[in-house]
């Protein structure tokens, strides 16, 4: 049993350690500098990493039923998406 609880506990380490190297990306856009000021500190005080996606049209990039919406990707895949501005998996 011991060596189970010690197994658990190295693997949750990894984990932890790979979530340090690569934190979950959150895309952020708008016009209000203020405004997105206060979301990025938010998202950097919850554990995870701003990507300024740009002003609020940009928002639509990642908006809901988009590869975005929560998949839990790294910061460079989020940046990386931005770039590529996927189509949305569904359509209205």
């Amino acid at each position: 049993m011991e060596q189970g609880i010690g197994r658990r506990y190295l693997l949750g380490c990894c984990i932890a350690l790979v979530a340090l190297a690569n934190p979950v990306g959150v895309p952020l856009a708008g016009d209000d500098k203020k405004a997105l000021e206060v979301a990025r500190q938010l998202v950097i005080d919850a554990g995870y990493e701003p990507v300024m996606a740009g002003d609020l049209k940009a928002a639509q990039i990642f908006d809901s039923y988009t590869p975005f919406h929560t998949t839990g990707m790294s910061a460079s895949e989020v940046r990386r998406l931005l770039v590529e501005k996927p189509a949305p998996i569904f359509t209205k």
